[in-house]
């Protein structure tokens, strides 16, 4: 039998999406976890605000689509892309009500508070059942959820807490109401699949989008999206085990997708800008000087394939596109209504360590600053590509959020315990790759603050120390090693970050060298991070988490 999709269809109109309150991170429960999903009682207040429940309204059909979701952040919520109307996956069993703009999420309250939101933006995985929506206005105060940061496989024979705001019973005339229960784990490549207990507990309808959360390193980590469920008893009408997909697999993709990032014009070192931050459809780009506000902050959310949508965070939804999906030379650069087509995507090609071109993947031409222009308020079109810097940009991360893992990218065979990541193991000295792995630990957070007087370029600030990432002995030379230092915004603590499809290089202002994990530490661990030129083999490749 195949798989059956989660969500639940209803015919009523409605669309709130409720959130718990306080929204704090809470403690890991102590009583009792056996509560079941099937004829369940809600659970301790404290598990609420990791848990989202909404229902979007498909007016053309007459009906809702009843769902769950995650908490991530302070204004995002991560969920199935399923519930969105599309899926990825299993391309047979598509939503019947299509998920065209968030104003299907409109009315956004949080569960005993009161506050009311409005889902302003959708931004869907481009080959795995889970999406993200981002909320108006912030649902907490400083909310982060860890995603767990070990291989799926570790995850076998595991139990988990799992929510969902799902039915309670198997008769589908069960209003949702969140509940929880403890179910075992097996795993299969990225899929994991939670077993019915002994109790008979179970996901059900509803429950598309819940989460599943284990304690790695006395933290709560969320292991996966629920997505489908296996066959059902012919006599209880349980289902058999329910498929989440894992973290392991959408980790990389969720820290890019939220982090935006200025798109700064190598030639004149001015942003591109949504004039006035206009949210309408037809508005023409421009070129403007440097500043922190959101109409100069993009998105560059991954669609496969090397290709991104480039979202300005400023415009909800909108997406940089040739205007008129035109194949002609100095066709305009315009925001429009995301739509996923071809004219709407653009390809990264690395010029140098730091800069970029952005081809357009209807026409093949390239982002350019109409005639090489250095004034401000200079428009944006599609030429064919030279080389010039007018056509060159540089990707300056604004990470949001706040502090990041930073993950390597490069994969190291069978001695693979998972990602690692950077860490300050002491008060100072030498920064090394995680030997516990990514455990969201202060030890091995980071966060990006601008480096006074040199635009584009970063202090990387440890967490735990406040220290910044530095090269030792502001050296130029190849393999020097990287620590933490008391910070001084000296051009050996000045990095800047270019984007290599899903991943990242940081590269030293002082020296044009690459951070660089040594091969020898994958296997041996303890040696310092390095400084090394860029392409040593993915080991300069990172990922933000």
């Amino acid at each position: 039998m195949s798989n059956q999709r989660i969500d639940r269809t209803l015919a009523i109109m409605v669309a709130t999406l409720a959130l718990g309150a306080g929204c704090v991170d809470p403690a890991e429960p102590t009583g009792e976890l056996a509560q079941s999903i099937i004829s369940g009682n809600t659970p301790p207040g404290f598990m609420f605000p990791v848990s989202a429940h909404y229902v979007q309204s498909c007016t053309s059909l007459g009906l809702t689509v009843d769902c769950s979701g995650t908490l991530l952040s302070d204004n995002w919520v991560l969920t199935a892309q399923h519930c969105l109307g599309s899926d990825p996956v299993h391309s047979t069993s598509s939503h019947p009500c299509p998920f065209t703009h968030p104003s299907s999420l409109s009315n956004v309250s949080i569960g005993f508070v009161g506050s009311s939101f409005s889902a302003v933006e959708a931004v869907v995985h481009p080959s795995l059942d889970v999406a993200l929506v981002r909320l108006s206005s912030p649902a907490s105060a400083g909310f982060e959820q860890l995603l767990n940061p070990r291989p799926t496989s570790t995850l076998n024979g595991v139990s988990a807490m799992c929510l969902g705001w799902g039915q309670t019973s198997t008769s589908v005339s069960t209003s949702p109401t969140l509940t929880m229960a403890l179910l075992p784990l097996n795993t299969s490549g990225f899929d994991i699949f939670t077993l019915t207990n002994a109790a008979g507990q179970q996901f059900d309808a509803g429950d598309s989008g819940a989460g599943c959360y284990v304690t790695t390193s006395g933290a709560r980590a969320m292991v996966g999206v629920a997505s489908d469920i296996g066959p059902r008893d012919p006599v209880t009408h349980i289902a058999s085990n329910t498929r989440l997909t894992s973290a392991e697999a959408f980790r990389a993709w969720v820290a890019n997708a939220r982090a935006p990032q200025r798109l700064v014009a190598q030639h004149s070192l001015q942003c591109l800008d949504v004039p006035s931050a206009s949210t309408a459809d037809g508005v023409a780009i421009q070129q403007f000087p440097c500043h922190e506000d959101t109409n100069q902050q993009m998105r560059l959310v991954s669609r496969g394939g090397g290709w991104y949508e480039v979202r300005p965070v400023s415009s909800n939804g909108k997406c940089l596109e040739v205007a008129g999906a035109s194949l002609a030379s100095h066709a305009l650069v315009q925001q429009f209504t995301c739509t996923g087509g071809n004219h709407q995507l653009w390809a990264l090609r690395a010029v140098n360590n730091t800069a970029f071109e952005l081809i357009n993947g209807n026409s093949n031409l390239c982002m350019d600053i109409v005639g090489a222009s250095g004034a401000a308020h200079a428009g944006l079109q599609q030429y064919p590509c030279t080389g010039d810097l007018n056509q060159q940009f540089q990707l300056d991360v604004r990470a949001e959020g706040g502090d990041y893992m930073l993950a390597t990218s490069w994969s190291w065979g069978s001695t693979n315990s998972g990602p690692r990541c950077v860490d300050q193991q002491s008060s100072g000295g030498p920064v090394q790759l995680s030997p516990g792995g990514c455990t969201g630990n202060d030890n091995v957070l980071w966060h990006f603050a601008p480096a006074a007087g040199a635009p584009g370029f970063y202090n990387i600030v440890s967490r735990q120390s406040g220290m910044c990432l530095d090269v030792q002995g502001a050296t130029t030379a190849t393999g020097a090693a990287v620590q933490q230092f008391p910070c001084n915004n000296g051009s050996n603590q000045q990095w800047s970050v270019s984007r290599i499809n899903d991943a990242m290089r940081i590269v030293s202002r002082l020296s044009n060298l690459c951070l660089v994990a040594p091969w020898d530490l994958f296997h041996f661990g303890g040696q310092p991070l390095i400084q090394s030129g860029c392409g040593a083999g993915g080991s300069d490749l990172w990922s933000m988490q």
